[in-house]
């Protein structure tokens, strides 16, 4: 039964003659229900749709004003830390080559005073060993003095065939050995 009246129903439609929008009989009040529906939609999102959309725009606006200034007091900052880091830097070197400065020059005199320390020592060696030299000397000469006296003593016995005095070869032996000892 419900196909019956739908069927009856499709059929008056079409019977007459085509689209409803198109029926100049109902085109004034399809023009009053258009304006009036265009206007309540103008209400519609001129109050509701309108100001949501642009506080959120302001919203945009503002946060994206507010990066930028971040930003710019990110870079401010970032140049402020580099610059004093560079003087930082700055400063630290040139200190650290004062203090190289002054290790050089406190390691020069530690080891002029070494020098000078090690020169005094050697030279205080250099007189010892002098004189203890000069003593070994004076010692083998006074005793070889006895033994050449002797030596002379016999060679002059074995080759002359004469027996020599002891106080004369002793003499003649110191004087020679008094010409060498200056030389």
């Amino acid at each position: 039964m419900l196909r019956s009246i739908a069927l009856l129903a499709t059929e008056t439609e079409a019977d007459k003659g085509g689209m409803p929008q198109f029926d100049f009989s109902t085109f004034e009040p399809q023009i009053v229900w258009l304006i009036l529906t265009l206007v309540v939609l103008y209400f519609v999102v001129s109050k509701l749709v309108v100001p949501s959309v642009g506080s959120v725009m302001e919203e945009r606006d503002n946060r994206i004003t507010g990066d930028i200034n971040r930003a710019a007091e990110d870079r401010e900052q970032a140049e402020t830390l580099k610059a004093s880091s560079e003087a930082a830097a700055a400063d630290a070197r040139s200190k650290a080559q004062v203090d190289i400065a002054t290790a050089k020059s406190a390691a020069a005199a530690r080891l002029a005073e070494r020098a000078k320390a090690l020169d005094e020592e050697l030279s205080k060696e250099a007189v010892s060993a002098e004189e203890r030299i000069a003593k070994a000397k004076a010692d083998a000469l006074s005793e070889i003095a006895p033994v050449a006296s002797a030596a002379v003593a016999e060679i002059t016995g074995k080759v002359a065939g004469i027996t020599a005095d002891g106080a004369m070869v002793d003499g003649a032996v110191a004087a020679a050995l008094a010409g060498k000892g200056n030389a």
